[in-house]
């Protein structure tokens, strides 16, 4: 079996060149992330330890592109100056008792997997051993916090929605429901009810969002942003939830049609200019309703 042979310089990219320029200037999960994007997976990976007494500034010391495969050399692990190893040991490799060198090579064995373990026990959104789907788990997670919280969904209104001066209200709300009746054979799922009629109770948030601008950066009017964000930030989030929301958005000082009217004078008042703030109904419904 043919060992791997390291990449000379004229064959890496020169993306791998400015890594390892700057290897020590990296985050070891950093440097994970852009080593995947490359398009590396985990058994690409060869870990080893930098044999040194003496402490180091930087976890990431040294990286070699080796073919298929990327070494990286840390400063952590069993020959490292933090080694859990007796002291014995280096003053037997040291002195050459052992065997320096094949007793490093020994060792880098062990190496490998024990830092291999701590790094994916580090960078777990890309670990499949712990997380088939990353964003399926952070999903999970969020949901632990109670999105029908008043205190949660505010948040989480604010973040969604920075630009605006935001306010919640929680009150419940009573929709009537109505199906077909049931039928022999047919089985019947969780919206399911016996009779035409029905009446459920749902958590509602009303939602008010105020701005003095019209526009999103000038061009994009913001009742298509608002649905935008909805729609790509929180229908994700609530899509587990059963939630009815009404989200009303307010335009303070919005520019009206030019009208004659007793009231007015021509010359006096700024033309477009309306009295009242526009007021536009953005969403109405279950949260589900709009994802679907």
């Amino acid at each position: 079996m043919r060992s791997p042979t390291l990449a000379s310089q004229e064959e890496l990219t020169p993306v791998q060149l400015r890594i390892e320029e700057r290897i020590r200037e990296f985050d070891l999960v950093a440097l994970l992330r852009t080593l995947f994007s490359l398009g590396y997976s985990w058994g690409d990976f060869l870990f080893s330890s930098c044999p040194s007494m003496r402490s180091v500034d930087s976890l990431c010391q040294h990286i070699r592109f080796i073919s298929s495969k990327v070494e990286i050399f840390l400063n952590l692990g069993l020959l490292a100056s933090n080694s859990p190893l007796p002291s014995f040991f280096f003053k037997l490799m040291d002195d050459d008792t052992i065997g320096g060198e094949l007793f490093q090579k020994y060792l880098h064995f062990f190496d490998h997997h024990l830092l291999n373990g701590l790094m994916q026990s580090t960078a777990i959104e890309h670990n499949r051993a712990y997380f088939p789907s990353w964003r399926e788990a952070q999903r999970d997670y969020f949901t632990l916090a109670g999105l029908d919280s008043l205190a949660t969904f505010a948040l989480l209104i604010q973040l969604t929605y920075p630009d605006f001066s935001t306010s919640v209200t929680k009150r419940p709300k009573s929709i009537p429901i109505r199906e077909s009746a049931f039928s022999l054979g047919k089985p019947l799922g969780r919206e399911s009810i016996i009779g035409g009629n029905a009446t459920k109770t749902y958590t509602s948030f009303h939602v008010v969002i105020t701005t003095d601008e019209p526009c999103y950066k000038i061009q994009t009017p913001w009742p298509i942003e608002i649905r935008r964000r909805l729609a790509e930030y929180l229908s994700p989030l609530l899509s587990r939830v059963e939630i009815h929301l009404s989200l009303l958005l307010i335009i303070r000082g919005h520019e009206g049609r030019m009208k004659l009217s007793p009231a007015s004078y021509l010359g006096f008042e700024p033309l477009g200019k309306g009295g009242a703030p526009f007021e536009l109904l953005v969403f109405y419904g279950r949260t589900r309703a709009f994802i679907s």
